[in-house]
Order: structure tokens, then sequence, then C-alpha cells
């Protein structure tokens, strides 16, 4: 007999969502955030990609700088204080002291 039984073990917060045995979890129910290393929320991150987009000329310049903020989120991933200084210094360059960059620097002691 093939055993169909599932476990899930909870790392985040699940409040008010019963998993009970015969239970149903939807998707939607489920909040999921990631915050990334020095306190630098995935909302922030977010915002400064729509920043990037929106404050840069031309595609070559906004496909670099968005190659940016990808190792950045990257370095952050990994802990990498001194390499997400880089790319955010990068695009700092490039877009200029903007709210949304302004927030990660800061978390970020810059």
């Amino acid at each position: 007999m093939e055993n169909k039984s599932r476990s899930i073990t909870n790392h985040g917060n699940m409040a008010g969502v019963n998993v009970g045995d015969d239970a149903e979890v939807k998707a939607e129910d489920i909040k999921q955030q990631y915050n990334y290393s020095h306190g630098i929320s995935e909302e922030s991150l977010i915002k400064l990609r729509e920043d990037i987009i929106h404050h840069t000329s031309g595609e070559r310049e906004t496909e670099e700088t968005l190659g940016h903020y990808e190792n950045l989120k990257q370095a952050l991933k990994e802990h990498d204080k001194e390499r997400a200084k880089k790319y955010w210094t990068w695009i700092r360059d490039t877009i200029g002291s903007i709210g949304s960059l302004i927030t990660i620097g800061a978390a970020l002691g810059i």
C-alpha cells in the first residue's frame, strides 16, 4: 500500500492556516515574504526594480542596471555585504539617490 501522507515543516508564519490531517491548504491562504540579509525586504527590492525601469533611459542602460540589481539581490541572499555595496553604488551612479535605493543603502550601512 502506498503511503500518501505529507509532512509540512513550518519555517515561516502560517498563522491562521489549518494544517491538520484533513486540512486543505491553498496557496492564497499562505502569505510568503522573503527578507534578504541586513533586514532588506522583498518589497524594498521590488520598489527598486520599478524605480530602475522608470529612471533609466534606453534599453541598454535599463538592461545593464537591472543586471546590477539582480547581482545585488544575489549578494544579499549570500550575505555578501561588500559585494552588495558595490552593486548598490553602480545602481546609484545610474539612477541617482532615490528613495528605494536610499532605504536599501541605509540597511547596508551606506
